[in-house]
């Protein structure tokens, strides 16, 4: 409740008491037909007192909305560094999968290469591409075991770290039957079809996961910036 909320609740107590008071007394001066000065007397008392009371209460709980204030404000400031951790490694998780959408144009191009006339760095860059595909599927659970609790963004990852590791096993295949090949067999094109294939599905696990992440990201973001003008006493909308 903020200091606005608080007079309201004073004043709307205030008025209460008043017209009770006041209601009380005239009742009282209408039942015996005549209104005494001691009636008018008595009457201001009670509204005196019952004021005198209210201001005292609400002097009383001054210090105690002081207290409560600054320990909301203890309170976010303890919390701003656990979500500010949260939103520093949804970050690089974010920037980690804007970056790997290279490894599916990378890959593309080198597994339609398979069988032609290859560069001659086919065969380390096929090699390169298969470490980074393990990276992103290992750094993937890694997240999921810092935040087990499942869900949406949960899924996202073990999907996606799945796909990892489809993908993996047959750009491998690829790479031993096709390195230096200007042929291929039946299976050896099975394998090449089979690596595309997989590609593009590790490509729509990738996109569908940055996408929960972007969101995530922003409401991690958002829950720091409040908790930061929550820890200075400032209003948090």
């Amino acid at each position: 409740m903020d200091r606005t909320e608080h007079w309201n609740a004073a004043v709307t107590t205030g008025a209460g008491i008043a017209l009770g008071t006041l209601a009380c007394a005239s009742a009282a001066a209408a039942g015996d037909g005549h209104i005494q000065a001691s009636d008018w007397l008595q009457f201001s008392g009670t509204i005196l007192a019952a004021l005198m009371a209210l201001g005292a209460a609400a002097f009383a709980a001054i210090p105690i909305y002081r207290q409560l204030k600054l320990l909301r404000q203890q309170t976010a400031a303890n919390a701003v560094t656990a979500i500010l951790w949260a939103a520093q490694a949804l970050d690089e998780e974010f920037f980690a999968l804007e970056k790997e959408a290279k490894i599916y144009d990378d890959l593309k191009f080198i597994i339609s290469r398979a069988f032609k006339s290859q560069p001659d760095t086919w065969g380390d860059d096929f090699k390169k591409q298969e470490m980074l595909i393990g990276e992103a599927g290992t750094r993937s659970m890694a997240y999921n075991e810092r935040n087990p609790e499942g869900g949406e963004l949960f899924d996202a990852r073990f999907n996606f770290h799945i796909s990892c590791y489809a993908l993996n096993k047959p750009i491998y295949n690829l790479y031993i039957c096709g390195s230096q090949k200007a042929y291929a067999t039946r299976d050896e094109l099975n394998f090449k079809g089979n690596a595309e294939d997989k590609l593009e599905v590790w490509q729509k696990a990738r996109v569908a996961l940055l996408e929960i992440v972007r969101k995530e990201r922003r409401a991690y973001w958002a829950k720091v910036r409040a908790l930061e003008r929550e820890a200075l006493g400032l209003p948090t909308t």
